[in-house]
Protein backbone atom coordinates (compact mmCIF):
# COMPACT_ATOMS: atom_id res chain seq x y z
CA UNK A 1 0.00 0.00 0.00
CA UNK A 2 2.83 2.35 0.85
CA UNK A 3 4.89 1.56 -2.24
CA UNK A 4 1.42 1.86 -4.38
CA UNK A 5 1.14 5.73 -2.92
CA UNK A 6 4.15 6.48 -3.72
CA UNK A 7 3.90 5.84 -7.36
CA UNK A 8 0.37 7.64 -7.32
CA UNK A 9 2.63 10.55 -5.64
CA UNK A 10 5.31 10.53 -8.53
CA UNK A 11 2.77 9.80 -11.25
CA UNK A 12 0.86 13.38 -10.55
CA UNK A 13 3.80 14.85 -10.45
CA UNK A 14 5.08 14.28 -13.76
CA UNK A 15 1.63 14.81 -15.13
CA UNK A 16 1.47 18.11 -13.52
CA UNK A 17 5.11 18.87 -15.30
CA UNK A 18 3.98 17.29 -18.35
CA UNK A 19 0.45 18.73 -18.12
CA UNK A 20 1.70 22.37 -18.01
CA UNK A 21 4.01 22.34 -20.59
CA UNK A 22 1.42 21.15 -22.56
CA UNK A 23 -0.74 23.35 -21.87
CA UNK A 24 2.09 26.51 -22.28
CA UNK A 25 2.28 24.22 -25.72
CA UNK A 26 -1.55 24.92 -26.35
CA UNK A 27 -1.82 28.68 -26.35
CA UNK A 28 0.18 29.36 -29.13
CA UNK A 29 -2.44 29.69 -31.35
CA UNK A 30 -4.10 31.99 -29.02
CA UNK A 31 -4.13 35.76 -29.37
CA UNK A 32 -0.77 37.06 -28.13
CA UNK A 33 -0.10 40.41 -27.89
CA UNK A 34 4.10 38.94 -27.28
CA UNK A 35 3.99 36.46 -30.29
CA UNK A 36 2.57 39.18 -33.25
CA UNK A 37 5.63 41.27 -32.40
CA UNK A 38 8.50 40.86 -35.09
CA UNK A 39 12.25 40.93 -34.56
CA UNK A 40 12.68 43.02 -37.27
CA UNK A 41 16.08 43.91 -36.50
CA UNK A 42 17.11 40.03 -36.85
CA UNK A 43 15.29 40.01 -40.68
CA UNK A 44 18.21 41.71 -41.48
CA UNK A 45 21.75 40.59 -42.54
CA UNK A 46 23.13 43.94 -41.07
CA UNK A 47 20.67 45.75 -38.57
CA UNK A 48 20.67 49.39 -38.18
CA UNK A 49 21.29 50.31 -34.81
CA UNK A 50 20.48 53.35 -33.30
CA UNK A 51 22.95 53.23 -30.64
CA UNK A 52 22.44 57.03 -29.63
CA UNK A 53 18.65 56.68 -29.95
CA UNK A 54 18.87 53.57 -27.40
CA UNK A 55 20.53 55.16 -25.21
CA UNK A 56 17.93 57.94 -24.38
CA UNK A 57 15.40 55.10 -24.27
CA UNK A 58 13.66 54.21 -20.91
CA UNK A 59 12.42 51.35 -20.10
CA UNK A 60 8.35 51.28 -19.34
CA UNK A 61 8.69 49.56 -15.98
CA UNK A 62 10.88 52.08 -14.45
CA UNK A 63 14.06 49.87 -14.97
CA UNK A 64 17.78 51.38 -15.39
CA UNK A 65 20.89 49.85 -16.06
CA UNK A 66 22.76 50.27 -12.86
CA UNK A 67 25.95 48.78 -14.56
CA UNK A 68 27.44 46.07 -16.70
CA UNK A 69 30.91 44.74 -17.15
CA UNK A 70 33.02 42.56 -19.14
CA UNK A 71 34.12 38.73 -18.19
CA UNK A 72 36.90 36.74 -19.88
CA UNK A 73 34.31 34.50 -21.79
CA UNK A 74 30.93 33.51 -22.54
CA UNK A 75 28.49 32.23 -19.77
CA UNK A 76 26.62 29.09 -19.99
CA UNK A 77 25.50 28.59 -16.21
CA UNK A 78 23.51 30.62 -13.90
CA UNK A 79 25.64 33.11 -11.39
CA UNK A 80 25.73 33.00 -7.70
CA UNK A 81 24.70 35.91 -5.94
CA UNK A 82 25.99 35.48 -2.16
CA UNK A 83 28.24 37.89 0.23
CA UNK A 84 30.81 35.26 0.08
CA UNK A 85 33.45 37.33 2.18
CA UNK A 86 31.24 37.93 4.78
CA UNK A 87 31.32 41.80 4.31
CA UNK A 88 27.28 41.68 4.28
CA UNK A 89 27.42 43.23 0.35
CA UNK A 90 26.15 40.81 -2.31
CA UNK A 91 28.67 39.38 -4.56
CA UNK A 92 28.46 37.75 -8.08
CA UNK A 93 30.18 34.61 -8.72
CA UNK A 94 30.43 34.18 -12.49
CA UNK A 95 31.49 30.79 -14.10
CA UNK A 96 32.81 31.67 -17.27
CA UNK A 97 33.01 29.29 -19.97
CA UNK A 98 36.45 28.86 -20.20
CA UNK A 99 39.49 28.75 -18.25
CA UNK A 100 38.03 31.25 -15.24
CA UNK A 101 35.72 31.59 -12.32
CA UNK A 102 35.19 35.44 -11.42
CA UNK A 103 33.70 37.10 -9.15
CA UNK A 104 32.45 40.57 -9.14
CA UNK A 105 31.46 43.32 -6.94
CA UNK A 106 27.62 43.40 -6.35
CA UNK A 107 27.28 47.58 -6.30
CA UNK A 108 29.38 48.32 -9.34
CA UNK A 109 30.39 45.46 -11.29
CA UNK A 110 33.93 45.96 -10.42
CA UNK A 111 36.56 42.58 -10.00
CA UNK A 112 36.73 41.26 -6.67
CA UNK A 113 40.48 41.44 -5.77
CA UNK A 114 42.17 38.18 -6.27
CA UNK A 115 39.68 37.26 -8.53
CA UNK A 116 39.41 35.62 -11.50
CA UNK A 117 40.41 32.48 -10.55
CA UNK A 118 41.61 29.96 -13.28
CA UNK A 119 41.45 26.58 -14.16
CA UNK A 120 41.96 23.89 -16.44
CA UNK A 121 38.45 23.37 -17.78
CA UNK A 122 35.37 24.68 -18.84
CA UNK A 123 32.26 24.91 -17.06
CA UNK A 124 28.20 24.50 -17.50
CA UNK A 125 27.17 24.51 -13.83
CA UNK A 126 26.60 26.88 -11.53
CA UNK A 127 28.90 27.66 -8.38
CA UNK A 128 27.64 26.64 -4.90
CA UNK A 129 29.11 27.70 -1.76
CA UNK A 130 30.11 24.71 1.18
CA UNK A 131 32.49 24.76 4.04
CA UNK A 132 34.63 22.03 2.70
CA UNK A 133 37.64 22.46 5.21
CA UNK A 134 35.47 23.29 8.40
CA UNK A 135 36.96 26.52 9.20
CA UNK A 136 33.93 28.49 9.56
CA UNK A 137 34.21 29.91 6.27
CA UNK A 138 32.38 28.82 2.89
CA UNK A 139 33.84 28.25 0.04
CA UNK A 140 32.72 28.25 -3.69
CA UNK A 141 32.44 24.78 -4.60
CA UNK A 142 32.79 24.74 -8.97
CA UNK A 143 31.72 21.35 -11.15
CA UNK A 144 33.71 21.08 -14.44
CA UNK A 145 33.44 19.21 -17.79
CA UNK A 146 36.61 17.45 -17.05
CA UNK A 147 34.41 15.73 -13.93
CA UNK A 148 35.70 17.28 -10.70
CA UNK A 149 34.67 19.56 -8.36
CA UNK A 150 36.85 22.23 -7.51
CA UNK A 151 36.64 24.63 -4.24
CA UNK A 152 38.10 27.85 -4.32
CA UNK A 153 38.55 30.23 -1.16
CA UNK A 154 37.11 33.55 -1.09
CA UNK A 155 40.78 35.37 -1.72
CA UNK A 156 40.50 33.16 -5.30
CA UNK A 157 43.01 30.57 -4.09
CA UNK A 158 41.90 27.07 -5.55
CA UNK A 159 42.16 24.67 -2.95
CA UNK A 160 44.30 21.72 -3.28
CA UNK A 161 41.19 19.54 -2.32
CA UNK A 162 38.78 18.68 -4.82
CA UNK A 163 36.44 15.73 -5.73
CA UNK A 164 37.03 13.23 -8.69
CA UNK A 165 33.76 11.88 -10.43
CA UNK A 166 35.12 8.23 -11.25
CA UNK A 167 35.30 6.84 -14.82
CA UNK A 168 32.65 4.02 -15.91
CA UNK A 169 33.56 1.05 -16.81
CA UNK A 170 31.42 -0.52 -20.16
CA UNK A 171 31.23 -3.73 -22.15
CA UNK A 172 33.00 -2.73 -25.21
CA UNK A 173 30.89 -4.76 -27.82
CA UNK A 174 27.77 -3.35 -25.55
CA UNK A 175 25.58 -2.08 -28.14
CA UNK A 176 25.48 -4.91 -31.12
CA UNK A 177 21.91 -6.11 -31.57
CA UNK A 178 20.48 -3.60 -29.70
CA UNK A 179 17.61 -1.09 -30.63
CA UNK A 180 19.85 2.62 -30.57
CA UNK A 181 16.82 4.42 -28.86
CA UNK A 182 14.54 3.39 -26.17
CA UNK A 183 11.04 2.04 -26.41
CA UNK A 184 8.25 0.97 -24.55
CA UNK A 185 7.87 -2.30 -26.22
CA UNK A 186 5.49 -4.02 -23.80
CA UNK A 187 2.90 -0.98 -22.59
CA UNK A 188 0.46 -3.50 -20.92
CA UNK A 189 3.13 -4.72 -18.60
CA UNK A 190 4.70 -3.16 -15.47
CA UNK A 191 7.58 -1.10 -14.49
CA UNK A 192 9.27 -3.85 -13.12
CA UNK A 193 9.16 -6.56 -16.13
CA UNK A 194 10.29 -3.78 -18.57
CA UNK A 195 13.91 -3.35 -16.09
CA UNK A 196 14.16 -7.11 -15.55
CA UNK A 197 13.96 -6.88 -20.19
CA UNK A 198 16.71 -4.31 -20.13
CA UNK A 199 19.74 -5.73 -20.75
CA UNK A 200 21.45 -2.54 -21.76
CA UNK A 201 20.63 -1.08 -18.14
CA UNK A 202 22.78 -3.63 -16.56
CA UNK A 203 25.74 -3.62 -19.60
CA UNK A 204 27.74 -0.79 -17.65
CA UNK A 205 27.92 -2.80 -14.48
CA UNK A 206 29.74 -5.90 -16.02
CA UNK A 207 33.76 -6.06 -15.87
CA UNK A 208 34.14 -8.41 -18.31
CA UNK A 209 34.92 -7.47 -22.13
CA UNK A 210 34.55 -3.66 -20.70
CA UNK A 211 37.38 -1.06 -22.07
CA UNK A 212 40.74 -1.75 -20.50
CA UNK A 213 41.22 0.92 -17.50
CA UNK A 214 44.54 1.93 -19.56
CA UNK A 215 41.55 3.40 -22.06
CA UNK A 216 40.07 5.13 -19.35
CA UNK A 217 42.92 7.28 -18.86
CA UNK A 218 42.30 9.92 -21.68
CA UNK A 219 41.19 13.68 -21.78
CA UNK A 220 37.90 12.74 -20.37
CA UNK A 221 35.33 10.09 -19.83
CA UNK A 222 33.56 11.96 -17.64
CA UNK A 223 31.55 15.48 -18.12
CA UNK A 224 29.19 17.61 -16.05
CA UNK A 225 26.64 19.60 -17.93
CA UNK A 226 24.41 19.99 -14.93
CA UNK A 227 24.94 22.28 -11.15
CA UNK A 228 25.29 19.66 -8.43
CA UNK A 229 23.06 19.26 -5.51
CA UNK A 230 24.88 19.46 -1.91
CA UNK A 231 22.56 17.97 1.09
CA UNK A 232 22.43 15.47 3.71
CA UNK A 233 19.68 12.78 1.83
CA UNK A 234 20.38 9.89 4.57
CA UNK A 235 19.61 12.30 7.41
CA UNK A 236 23.26 11.16 9.27
CA UNK A 237 23.96 14.88 10.33
CA UNK A 238 26.77 14.64 6.61
CA UNK A 239 26.18 16.67 4.16
CA UNK A 240 26.30 14.39 0.56
CA UNK A 241 27.26 15.84 -2.43
CA UNK A 242 24.79 14.43 -5.60
CA UNK A 243 26.46 15.10 -9.18
CA UNK A 244 24.09 14.12 -12.32
CA UNK A 245 27.08 12.91 -14.61
CA UNK A 246 27.82 12.07 -18.42
CA UNK A 247 29.99 9.89 -19.23
CA UNK A 248 31.72 10.10 -22.93
CA UNK A 249 34.91 10.30 -24.77
CA UNK A 250 35.81 13.75 -25.84
CA UNK A 251 35.60 14.25 -29.47
CA UNK A 252 38.06 17.07 -29.85
CA UNK A 253 40.40 15.85 -27.60
CA UNK A 254 40.16 12.10 -29.32
CA UNK A 255 40.54 14.12 -32.90
CA UNK A 256 44.12 14.46 -32.51
CA UNK A 257 45.77 11.13 -34.04
CA UNK A 258 48.39 10.81 -30.97
CA UNK A 259 45.37 10.67 -28.69
CA UNK A 260 43.09 8.09 -30.61
CA UNK A 261 45.72 5.84 -30.37
CA UNK A 262 45.12 5.26 -26.98
CA UNK A 263 42.22 3.90 -27.67
CA UNK A 264 42.73 1.68 -30.40
CA UNK A 265 39.91 0.40 -32.81
CA UNK A 266 37.32 2.10 -30.11
CA UNK A 267 35.02 3.65 -31.78
CA UNK A 268 34.48 6.87 -29.43
CA UNK A 269 30.64 7.35 -31.04
CA UNK A 270 28.99 4.27 -29.74
CA UNK A 271 29.80 5.72 -25.62
CA UNK A 272 27.65 7.82 -24.08
CA UNK A 273 26.36 6.80 -20.59
CA UNK A 274 24.98 9.08 -17.78
CA UNK A 275 24.87 8.38 -13.69
CA UNK A 276 24.32 10.02 -10.36
CA UNK A 277 27.04 10.12 -8.21
CA UNK A 278 27.19 10.62 -4.29
CA UNK A 279 30.07 12.37 -2.52
CA UNK A 280 30.61 12.42 1.12
CA UNK A 281 31.40 15.82 1.99
CA UNK A 282 33.17 14.88 5.38
CA UNK A 283 35.44 12.48 3.78
CA UNK A 284 35.33 14.24 0.10
CA UNK A 285 35.14 10.15 -1.18
CA UNK A 286 32.12 8.90 -3.63
CA UNK A 287 30.05 7.66 -1.44
CA UNK A 288 28.38 5.73 -4.23
CA UNK A 289 27.28 5.22 -7.78
CA UNK A 290 24.48 4.52 -9.76
CA UNK A 291 24.69 3.83 -13.16
CA UNK A 292 21.67 4.60 -15.04
CA UNK A 293 21.18 5.25 -19.07
CA UNK A 294 23.82 3.95 -21.92
CA UNK A 295 23.46 4.80 -25.51
CA UNK A 296 25.18 5.68 -28.57
CA UNK A 297 26.33 9.33 -30.06
CA UNK A 298 24.30 8.78 -32.85
CA UNK A 299 20.51 7.84 -31.42
CA UNK A 300 17.98 10.07 -31.75
CA UNK A 301 18.41 9.77 -27.83
CA UNK A 302 21.53 10.44 -26.04
CA UNK A 303 22.05 8.90 -22.86
CA UNK A 304 23.13 12.81 -21.42
CA UNK A 305 21.99 14.46 -18.33
CA UNK A 306 21.34 17.82 -18.30
CA UNK A 307 19.45 18.55 -15.39
CA UNK A 308 20.27 18.78 -11.94
CA UNK A 309 18.58 16.06 -9.37
CA UNK A 310 16.17 17.36 -7.20
CA UNK A 311 16.10 15.88 -3.74
CA UNK A 312 13.07 15.90 -1.61
CA UNK A 313 11.30 13.12 0.84
CA UNK A 314 8.87 11.51 -1.56
CA UNK A 315 7.90 8.86 1.06
CA UNK A 316 7.88 10.18 4.00
CA UNK A 317 10.17 7.82 5.64
CA UNK A 318 12.72 10.93 6.56
CA UNK A 319 15.32 10.54 4.10
CA UNK A 320 15.74 12.25 0.65
CA UNK A 321 15.01 10.80 -2.83
CA UNK A 322 16.78 11.84 -5.73
CA UNK A 323 14.96 12.81 -8.90
CA UNK A 324 16.82 12.94 -12.31
CA UNK A 325 15.34 13.26 -15.57
CA UNK A 326 17.36 12.19 -18.39
CA UNK A 327 17.52 13.36 -22.10
CA UNK A 328 17.36 9.05 -23.23
CA UNK A 329 13.80 9.79 -22.15
CA UNK A 330 13.77 8.11 -18.78
CA UNK A 331 12.48 9.67 -15.35
CA UNK A 332 13.66 7.99 -11.90
CA UNK A 333 13.28 8.33 -8.72
CA UNK A 334 16.26 6.66 -6.41
CA UNK A 335 16.15 6.68 -2.65
CA UNK A 336 19.27 7.45 -0.12
CA UNK A 337 20.90 4.14 -0.98
CA UNK A 338 20.89 4.31 -4.77
CA UNK A 339 18.01 1.90 -5.49
CA UNK A 340 16.02 3.09 -8.53
CA UNK A 341 12.42 3.14 -6.49
CA UNK A 342 10.60 4.44 -9.37
CA UNK A 343 11.40 4.69 -13.68
CA UNK A 344 9.32 5.72 -16.16
CA UNK A 345 9.80 6.41 -20.00
CA UNK A 346 8.18 9.76 -20.51
CA UNK A 347 5.88 9.77 -23.39
CA UNK A 348 7.84 10.56 -26.64
CA UNK A 349 6.61 13.90 -27.30
CA UNK A 350 7.65 14.85 -23.96
CA UNK A 351 11.27 13.14 -23.92
CA UNK A 352 12.82 16.63 -24.91
CA UNK A 353 10.40 18.22 -21.76
CA UNK A 354 12.32 16.19 -19.52
CA UNK A 355 15.23 18.38 -18.28
CA UNK A 356 13.30 20.93 -18.16
CA UNK A 357 10.55 19.86 -16.31
CA UNK A 358 12.83 18.56 -13.17
CA UNK A 359 14.19 22.16 -13.43
CA UNK A 360 11.03 23.86 -12.91
CA UNK A 361 10.04 21.84 -10.32
CA UNK A 362 13.45 22.76 -8.52
CA UNK A 363 12.67 26.19 -8.70
CA UNK A 364 9.05 26.24 -7.03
Amino acid sequence: MKLKTFEIRVFWILFLLISHSSFSHGEENSKNKFRERRATDDELGYPEIDEDALLNTQCPRNLELRWQTEVSSSIYATPLIADINSDGKLDIVVPSFVHYLEVLEGSDGDKMPGWPAFHQSTVHASPLLYDIDKDGVREIALATYNGEVLFFRVSGYMMTDKLEVPRRKVRKDWYVGLNPDPADRHPDVDDDLLVQKAPNMDALNQTNGSVPESNLTGSTLTGNHSTQVIADIDNDGVSEMVVAVSYFFDHEYYDNSEHKKELGDIDIGKYVAGGIVVFNLDTKQVKWTKDLDISTDTANFRAYIYSSPIVIDLDGDGNLDILVGTSYGLFYVLDHQAYVIFRTFVPMPFRLLVVKSTLMLKLR
